[in-house]
């Protein structure tokens, strides 16, 4: 089970620290963090040795986006995600799909997706990402960019809180239809 560091949770050290719960933390992407950069890093291995996952950035990025200054954005903020991670004793990065509910520009944007993945994986090793359904009516944006990459490292993230504001597929719909994935 894990727990985010979003919330506030009165006992979160122990669950982590004592009782062996993974943490998710949130830290890098919160509005409420003042720390950034190296010092958030050596607090945050203070506080939480046993972090599992980092929640990546996401505001104002997207992988499947066709303008290159927006690519290159998104790759300068992975990359710096990535570095933090690797000083964390981190492998998973959680990473927002940005489709959204408009699927006019669908398979575009799988393309550009796609190839955005091919690129970046290919030079960063050693973390799994996984893209998380965040306002998507259904898997299908997640499933065809994943296999398109057809990499290891590349992975879904199925939020059930979102499944269920955001869509009217059932979880169970959700869950076949992104198998292994």
């Amino acid at each position: 089970m894990y727990f985010s560091d979003f919330v506030e949770v009165t006992n979160l050290d122990e669950l982590v620290n004592q009782k062996g719960f993974m943490l998710e933390t949130v830290a890098f992407v919160s509005p409420f963090e003042e720390r950034s950069g190296d010092e958030l890093v050596d607090h945050l291995l203070k506080t939480y040795p046993k972090i599992s996952c980092i929640h990546g950035p996401f505001r104002g990025l997207d992988f499947g986006a066709v303008k290159q200054d927006l690519i290159n954005t998104t790759y300068y903020a992975y990359d710096t995600c990535h570095k933090q991670a690797k000083r964390l004793g981190v492998d998973k990065i959680v990473v927002h799909c940005n489709l959204g509910a408009d699927k006019s520009k669908h398979m575009e944007k799988v393309r550009q997706a796609a190839k955005f993945w091919e690129t970046y994986l290919g030079t960063h090793k050693g973390i799994t990402y996984y893209i998380e359904n965040v306002a998507e009516t259904d898997w299908e944006y997640q499933k065809e960019i994943i296999d398109k990459v057809n990499d290891k490292n590349l992975k879904a993230c199925l939020d059930v809180g979102h499944v269920n504001i955001n869509s009217q597929k059932s979880l169970s719909q959700w869950i076949e239809g992104l198998g292994s994935r």
